[in-house]
C-alpha cells in the first residue's frame, strides 16, 4: 500500500513537474525515467478501460436507434402463404375469365395462379388437398403452341398431362383434382367458358 501510494504522489509529482527544478544524480533520472514509464502505463490503462466501456454503449445505442426493416407482409385472412406468396382457392367455381376477375375482387393484386419450379410442389399438393376435379390456373394460350401466364411471369415450368394439351380451340389450362388419380396435379387445356374452381395467387413482392 505505501509503495503504490508512494509511486501515485510520484506519479502527481513526475505529472505536475515538480521535479523539474531540482538537480538530481543519474540514478534520479534513471528513478524518474522509470517512473514515467510506469505512469504513462498506468494513465493508458485508466483511460482505455471507460473508452472502451464507452465504445460498446454508443454501439449498443447505434444499434438501438438504427432503422428497422419493416415487417414482412402478411397474407390476408384465410389465404395459405408459401415463400412470398399466398394463395386461395375459393369456394365457388367459374369460368376462366370470370375467376382472373374473381381473383383481383379478392384482393387487387391477385391474379389466377402462375406455377413455376419453386411452387409447383405446393400448388399440386394445394388442389389435391382441396378435392375438387378441375382447377383454373393462369395459363391461357397466347398463340396455337404457345402458352402465357396473366400474370407475365416466364413460363418456366410445365406439368402437363400425357398427350396434353390437345386441342388449339382450347385456350385456357386447369390442374387435375384427386379424382382423376393418374393425373393429379398435372395440366389440361379446356374450353375457357368451363366453370371450374380456381387458384388465385398474390405476389407479396408487389405492392
Amino acid at each position: 500500500m505505501l509503495l503504490s501510494t508512494a509511486a501515485a504522489v510520484l506519479c502527481a509529482c513526475w505529472l505536475t513537474g515538480c521535479g523539474a527544478t531540482q538537480s538530481a544524480s543519474d540514478t534520479s533520472d534513471r528513478l524518474v525515467a522509470g517512473l514515467a514509464d510506469v505512469c504513462l502505463r498506468r494513465l493508458t490503462d485508466a483511460v482505455s478501460a471507460p473508452m472502451a466501456g464507452l465504445r460498446r454503449e454508443v454501439a449498443a445505442l447505434r444499434e438501438q436507434l438504427a432503422p428497422r426493416p419493416p415487417p414482412p407482409p402478411a397474407c390476408p385472412p384465410s389465404w395459405s402463404r408459401h415463400g412470398h406468396s399466398c394463395y386461395l382457392i375459393p369456394p365457388l367455381p367459374n369460368s376462366w375469365p370470370a375467376a382472373e376477375h374473381g381473383c383481383a375482387q379478392l384482393d387487387r393484386r391477385a391474379r389466377l395462379a402462375s406455377v413455376h419450379p419453386d411452387n409447383q410442389a405446393f400448388v399440386a399438393q394445394l388442389v389435391s388437398g382441396a378435392g375438387h376435379p378441375m382447377v383454373w390456373i393462369g395459363l391461357a394460350r397466347t398463340g396455337a403452341a404457345t402458352f402465357g401466364w396473366t400474370d407475365g411471369s416466364p413460363v418456366d415450368f410445365a406439368s402437363w398431362a400425357p398427350s396434353e394439351p390437345n386441342n388449339p380451340s382450347e385456350h385456357c389450362v386447369h390442374v387435375y383434382g384427386p379424382q382423376h388419380q393418374s393425373v393429379t396435379g398435372h395440366w389440361n387445356d379446356a374450353s375457357c367458358s368451363d366453370s371450374f374452381h380456381f387458384l388465385c395467387r398474390i405476389d407479396l413482392n408487389v405492392q
